[in-house]
């Protein structure tokens, strides 16, 4: 087992430590708002883009893309004819990001403004343009977020965006199978065949002992929970670590609960999100002191010790200490 002290398994969450906290898989990815170009739209100055579009990438290692193209319009004329010409202002953002409790905070590295490119298509009579460039210094900022049905809603810079996750793409049906011409009348009739008997599997339970290893920014930590199902939804536990770490567990077998830790007076609680799949968990979660300051998130992975019984891990529900 790692071996950690109990002070400096709950300094792994302090915020005063130069790591970045770990991103929730729910929030990685392209978010997007508008038109949703391909990818390559965004990365390669805007080339073939024609509308308005907004994407945010965020990517696990704690970094950043963000492109804004706004279309907007100017006058033309096609021979004594006055006609309009679409052009786009793109800007471009990258950098670091840092993710406490429902906080998002954006460390700028790089930005840039273009000014007046032309798109893909113009209307007869409109001249293209390449646009003009401007390094833009950008100062830290900040932000809140939720996350509610595949989209992301940002409160930042005092302008709230809606974003939406980049459909995933829908695989094309398989060609049907056409039945083959029959031949029945050259073959002799088939025995009857008797259905199989049905077998119903018994249903799954995470009551068990399991090895948790929690991956923080600052490293990494084991223990060990004693876990009990209710058979309804329902999870409690019991767990220790090096030391005097005592933990306690309470949730759902859905794979989103609560972990409290304690070492002496000191106290911690995280909230988790992820699955059971069979004898594993995995999930992520975010850190934070009973008074609610938001600490450090990593990710936790749990074992089950199958070398036991589930009837013989665990005794029961196991209730958290009162504050």
């Amino acid at each position: 087992m790692l071996r950690h002290s109990a002070f400096l398994f709950l300094s792994l969450f302090s915020l005063t430590s130069a790591a970045l906290a770990a991103a929730p898989a729910a929030l990685t990815g392209e978010w997007l708002i508008g038109t949703a170009y391909p990818a390559n739209i965004y990365d390669k100055d805007a080339e073939g883009a024609q509308s308005s579009s907004t994407r945010l990438l965020l990517r696990p290692d704690g970094t950043y893309a963000l492109t804004d193209l706004q279309l907007s319009y100017i006058p033309g004329y096609f021979g004594s004819y006055l006609v309009t010409c679409e052009t786009l202002n793109v800007f471009t953002e990258s950098g670091k990001y840092q993710v406490t409790g429902n906080k998002l905070s954006f460390q700028p590295g790089a930005a840039q403004k273009r000014i007046g490119v032309s798109p893909g298509r113009l209307n007869a009579g409109c001249k293209r343009f390449e646009g003009t460039r401007e390094t833009v210094k950008q100062a830290p900022y900040q932000g809140t977020f939720t996350l509610a049905g595949g989209t992301l809603t940002l409160n930042a810079r005092s302008v709230r965006q809606a974003y939406s996750r980049r459909p995933a793409e829908t695989a094309k049906p398989a060609a049907p199978v056409l039945p083959s011409p029959s031949i029945s009348s050259v073959r002799p009739a088939a025995a009857p065949v008797s259905p199989a008997a049905l077998i119903t599997p018994a249903p799954w339970t995470a009551t068990g002992t399991w090895a948790a290893r929690f991956d923080t920014p600052n490293g990494p930590v084991e223990m060990r929970f004693s876990v009990y199902d209710d058979g309804e939804g329902g999870l409690s536990g019991s767990g220790t670590g090096d030391d005097d770490l005592r933990g306690w567990l309470l949730g759902s077998s859905a794979g989103q609960f609560k972990i409290g830790l304690s070492s002496g007076d000191d106290e911690l609680n995280l909230e988790l999100s992820g699955r059971f799949s069979g004898d594993r968990y995995e999930g992520t979660f975010q850190a934070s002191a009973p008074d609610g300051e938001a600490l450090l998130g990593g990710r936790l992975t749990m074992l089950r010790d199958t070398s036991t019984s589930p009837s013989s891990t665990s005794s029961g529900p196991v209730t958290p200490p009162r504050r």
